[in-house]
C-alpha cells in the first residue's frame, strides 16, 4: 500500500470542504433570490443599432454574418413575448436569437441592465433571378414586449449592380454633376438608385438596354417626409434615353411583383430645364411616370409609362413632344396638361380603366388653393393631338 501523504489529504480534505459550503450558499442564495419582472406598459428594450445592413456586394455566390445587441435598460428582469420576422414567409435570413438557433423565439428574458446578441446570416446568389435574390433585400426583425412592438431592420444587397448613389444613401439627396459634361451609364450590370438623385450640370445618357431600378419608400430627413426614390433633373441637368425597339432602356421599382405599383418617386423635371429625350424608353411602377414643370421641355419618341398609383404624364405649362408613346394602367389621368403649355402629340393611345381619372386631363389655369376661391392664373394653351386614342372607363376620357 502506498503511504498516506498527510498535506496533500488534508488540502484535498478542507478544498472538497470548501466546495460543498460554496455550492451550499450559492443554493441557499439562489433560494432566497426572487427574480422580478417590469411589467409597466411600453417598457421596451434598447438595441445597438436600427439597421443592420450586409455591406457586402457579391460578385458570385457567398454568405456574411452580422450581429446586434440588445439591451434590457431597467433594474429589473424583462420578458420578450416574441421575436419573429414581420414577414416569415421570406427567410432571406438565418439567425441565431441568444445561442438558439431560430427565426423565431417566444419568452426569452434578460436579467437587469444586461443583454443578449442576436446573429444573422445571410446567403447571395447574384446570378439568381431577382425575383429571387432582390437587389435590396429588406427584412424587419420585430420584438413584442409589454405590449410595445419594436424592429430592427436586416438589409442586405443581392445583385451585383451599380448602387447610386451609393448602397447606404436611403432617406440621402446626392447631386450628379459632371461640369456640362456628359455621363453614360453603359456598364452591362443594371443601375440601382437608393435614394434621391439630383441632376446638375450634367447630361445623363442612358444608352439601349440600360437598366434602371429605383428603391422607393418613405424619406424622413431634414427636408420633411417625402417618397424616396426620385430622379430630379435640375435646371442645367439633362436626361438623353437611346433605347431601341430591341434593347429599350427600362426605368421601374426594383420590387418585380406583377401587383406592385407607385412606390419610387419617379422623374420630376424642374423648371426651365429642356433637351430632354426619351426614345424606346419604358417607364413604370411609379407614382407620377414623368412629372414636367414650368417652362420644361422633352421629347418622347415610343416611349411606354405604366402601373403608376398617380399620373402617367403630368405637366404644368411645359413643351412636350410625343410620337407613337402609349400611357395605361395609371392610378389617376393617363395624361395631365395643366396651367397652359405647348403640346403636340402624335399617334400615341392613352389608356384610363379602373380608376375614375379621365384618359386627358387639359386646362390652361392654376390655383393657389384646392378649391380655386382665392388666386387663379391663367397661361395660354396649345395643344395638338393627331390620330391618337383615348379610351377608360368613364363616359368622357377628355377633362
Amino acid at each position: 500500500m502506498n503511504p498516506i501523504n498527510i498535506e496533500s489529504f488534508i488540502k484535498g480534505k478542507y478544498a472538497a470542504l470548501l466546495v460543498l459550503m460554496v455550492l451550499a450558499f450559492s443554493l441557499l442564495y439562489t433560494s432566497c433570490y426572487k427574480e422580478s419582472f417590469i411589467t409597466t406598459s411600453g417598457a421596451g428594450l434598447e438595441f445597438s443599432l436600427d439597421t443592420l445592413r450586409f455591406d457586402t456586394v457579391f460578385t458570385e455566390v457567398g454568405s456574411a454574418t452580422r450581429f446586434f445587441k440588445v439591451y434590457n435598460p431597467h433594474d429589473e428582469s424583462i420578458r420578450i413575448s416574441k421575436i419573429t420576422f414581420t414577414d416569415p414567409e421570406q427567410p432571406f435570413f438565418r439567425l441565431n436569437i441568444d445561442g438558439f438557433p431560430t427565426d423565431e423565439i417566444e419568452g426569452l428574458e434578460i436579467r437587469p441592465n444586461d443583454s443578449l446578441y442576436v446573429f444573422a446570416e445571410v446567403s447571395i446568389d447574384p446570378d439568381a433571378p431577382v425575383s429571387i435574390s432582390p437587389f435590396v433585400i429588406e427584412q424587419l426583425l420585430k420584438f413584442e414586449t409589454n405590449g410595445k412592438e419594436q424592429q430592427v431592420l436586416l438589409e442586405a444587397w443581392g445583385q451585383n449592380a451599380n448602387y447610386l448613389p451609393s448602397r447606404f444613401s436611403q432617406n440621402e439627396i446626392a447631386v450628379l454633376s459632371c461640369n456640362s459634361g456628359e455621363v453614360r451609364w453603359d456598364d452591362p450590370r443594371p443601375y440601382v438608385i437608393y435614394g434621391t438623385l439630383l441632376i446638375d450640370s450634367c447630361t445623363l445618357v442612358w444608352p439601349e438596354g440600360t437598366r434602371i431600378f429605383v428603391h422607393g419608400g418613405v424619406a424622413n430627413n431634414d427636408f420633411g417626409v417625402y417618397n424616396d426614390g426620385v430622379i430630379l433633373v435640375l435646371e442645367k441637368g439633362r436626361i438623353r434615353s437611346e433605347g431601341t425597339l430591341a434593347s429599350p432602356v427600362i426605368v421601374q421599382d426594383d420590387r418585380l411583383e406583377s401587383d406592385y405599383t407607385g412606390v419610387w418617386g419617379g422623374i420630376r423635371i424642374t423648371p426651365g430645364s429642356k433637351g430632354h429625350t426619351f426614345t424606346h424608353t419604358q417607364i413604370q411602377n411609379s407614382i407620377v411616370g414623368i412629372a414636367a414643370d414650368s417652362a420644361s421641355q422633352l421629347t418622347l419618341d415610343k416611349v411606354t409609362i405604366n402601373a403608376t398609383s398617380g399620373i402617367g404624364l403630368f405637366a404644368r405649362n411645359a413643351s412636350i413632344t410625343a410620337t407613337n408613346c402609349l400611357f395605361y394602367d395609371n392610378g389617376t389621368q393617363s395624361v395631365a396638361l395643366t396651367y397652359g403649355g405647348d403640346y403636340q402629340f402624335d399617334y400615341c393611345t392613352l389608356s384610363s380603366f379602373g380608376n375614375d381619372g379621365d384618359a386627358l386631363l387639359a386646362n390652361n389655369f392654376y390655383c393657389s388653393d384646392p378649391l380655386c376661391l382665392e388666386e387663379v392664373r391663367v397661361s395660354p394653351l396649345q395643344m395638338n393631338l393627331r390620330n391618337c386614342i383615348m379610351v377608360g372607363s368613364s363616359g368622357d376620357e377628355i377633362a
